[in-house]
């Protein structure tokens, strides 16, 4: 069985129950706040319109001068004229030059006085070569050199021999000494048809020296 319970007791214990549940509401922590919007994001965006603001400002200004540098400005041209050079031949190059030419002096010529033999050298011991017939002339090429045998040629032909210098006569008058003959040597010729002489031996008695070898058949 359920008692009453004295209304003045009921409102003190209600007035209680009031009391402590305001204290325990007022001493719990404080509820967090909602959090605001990250600024971070509206600072992204603006940046992002600003970039597409600034993007179709670049464009349309970029078309605009784009479309004012293409309009075709009319330029007068002034053609520069070339000066027309006169070229005035100079003297130099009209001359022409005629290279110096040192004549080669003429060979003196010589006639044969009488008939005489001409050989491979100056002098009779050498071998013969060929001969001459007395009023031919020949043409002095050489010389030896105390003047006593000339290096002569045929006109007709170009092989030289030696001759004793009396035995010819200058056409043009003179000597030997008369005319600008070079000294000339004697080349002689090789042959293998004779072999050189055996039993060579030499004797001297005072300034005088004689040489002895064994015949060689020529």
């Amino acid at each position: 069985m359920i008692k009453p319970v004295h209304s003045l007791k009921f409102y003190k214990i209600c007035s209680v129950a009031v009391l402590i549940v305001v204290t325990g509401v007022s001493c719990l922590p404080a509820a967090d706040a909602p959090a605001p919007t990250p600024v971070l994001q509206t600072v992204e965006v603006t940046r992002e319109v600003t970039q597409v603001v600034t993007q179709a400002v670049t464009q349309e200004v970029t078309q605009e001068v784009t479309r004012i540098v293409e309009v075709p400005v009319p330029v007068t041209v002034t053609p520069t004229l070339t000066p027309e050079i006169s070229l005035t031949p100079s003297l130099t190059s009209t001359i022409t030059r005629t290279p110096t030419i040192t004549p080669t002096p003429e060979a003196p010529r010589v006639t044969v006085l009488v008939h005489a033999a001409c050989y491979y050298g100056p002098g009779d011991v050498y071998l013969y070569k060929y001969g001459l017939l007395a009023t031919s002339w020949m043409e002095v090429i050489g010389r030896n050199l105390d003047g006593t045998y000339l290096w002569v040629q045929g006109g007709d032909h170009k092989n030289p021999c030696w001759m004793r210098a009396d035995q010819a006569q200058f056409i043009a008058g003179g000597d030997v000494n008369n005319y600008n003959i070079p000294v000339a040597y004697s080349i002689l010729p090789y042959s293998n048809l004779y072999k050189p002489p055996t039993a060579v031996k030499a004797i001297r008695s005072g300034n005088k020296v004689t040489i002895y070898w064994n015949a060689v058949w020529m």
